[in-house]
């Protein structure tokens, strides 16, 4: 006869997709030690141990190390664990300039197209030859409930044909991004990477990675990422760089430390000065959510930043930083007036339904 042995009572654990969705939220917010841990969930300091090494294995990106007090400390970095790097050549010696942008949400019913354009044009009026944009290009699908309603464009296929072309009216801009929230969820749904396939259909357009990529000009390097809601919306780039020198002595942060972090998701529009590296974040092109639900269609954080550095000695010990010049570009008034009256023409603007997006 056959007889069944039963469950541990942390077999029963790992088997909770609740109290699973709930450590790794924890996690994300807090660095904890075993004993924080196991008060708070129950358990005893040898099952969250083997809890830790559990999600390890699931592949969540639990982290572990010794505070100064030599006390272990747990936590989920919000940050994809492989970071692309690409190596570029500086516009001339010692000069770099690029745009940057962010959550175009192309294909969205809500999509600023105009001041894109317009704003692109001013780009290429100021000898801009290169964009990176900070994820959400595409709105994707799938993302919300309800986001059905508000896309122009419903397929996969549709949206990168319909992103191809918006990038092949800049001919001489040369676009790169990586995948945003929404990108990734539309890949889980549509079993498809939509930004690779973005990249085969646009001349000028390259796909950099996942939620994160690191560029490197000479002695220049700067990162891109696009945040999350695990994030604090008020001062995301402050808890995203405690997970990018997570684990790191002052010798490596010194060393691994970007000059520049080019934020997306929050489609607000920053600049400062964080742990020593300057912060900017440009905004979008889609109309505000909050604004939407308040049935007023404007939006206050439209364009995209000009960054301009000039950089000495890049290949010797001591390489300088000279000068960093950023200037936000607007849209004209009249492409943003003219996409509020399309965007007005194409919603259901007045319903009180229309969901909220990031």
């Amino acid at each position: 006869m056959k007889t069944t042995m039963a469950k541990t009572t942390l077999e029963i654990r790992k088997d909770d997709a609740e109290l699973r969705s709930k450590v790794v939220s924890y996690l994300k917010n807090h660095r904890s030690t075993l004993e924080d841990l196991s008060e708070k969930f129950q358990m005893k300091p040898g099952e969250v141990r083997e809890y830790m090494n559990m999600l390890h294995k699931e592949d969540v990106n639990v982290t572990s190390m010794r505070s100064r007090g030599g006390t272990t400390l747990y936590h989920v970095s919000q940050l994809p664990a492989v970071c692309n790097v690409f190596n570029i050549e500086p516009d001339k010696v010692g000069v770099l300039s690029f745009g940057f942008a962010s959550d175009l949400h192309s294909s969205s019913k809500f999509y600023l197209q105009n001041s894109f354009h317009n704003v692109m044009d001013k780009l290429e009026g100021r000898g801009v030859s290169r964009v990176y944009i900070a994820g959400d290009i595409l709105e994707g699908t799938h993302v919300y409930n309800g986001q059905e309603t508000l896309l122009q464009r419903h397929s996969v296929e549709d949206q990168t044909d319909f992103a191809a072309d918006e990038f092949a009216k800049h001919p001489r801009l040369n676009f790169s991004g990586i995948s945003g929230n929404h990108e990734i969820i539309s890949a889980k749904h549509e079993k498809t990477n939509a930004l690779a396939i973005l990249q085969e259909k646009a001349d000028n357009f390259k796909y950099l990675g996942d939620m994160i990529a690191k560029v490197v000009c000479d002695c220049v390097q700067f990162i891109m990422i696009h945040g999350n809601r695990a994030y604090a919306s008020l001062y995301p780039s402050h808890a995203i760089l405690k997970d990018y020198f997570y684990g790191l002595t002052k010798k490596e942060m010194a060393r691994n430390a970007p000059d520049l972090m080019l934020l997306g998701h929050f489609h607000t529009l920053y600049q400062g000065i964080d742990r020593g590296v300057l912060v900017l974040q440009p905004g979008s092109f889609l109309v505000n959510s909050n604004e939407r639900r308040d049935e007023r269609l404007h939006t206050t954080a439209v364009g995209a930043w000009h960054v301009e550095i000039e950089y000495s000695n890049p290949t010797t010990r001591n390489p300088q930083i000279n000068r960093v010049q950023t200037t936000y570009i607007r849209p004209d008034p009249a492409a943003t007036a003219k996409d509020m009256q399309i965007s007005f023409a194409e919603s259901a603007i007045g319903s009180g339904n229309l969901p909220a997006v990031n």
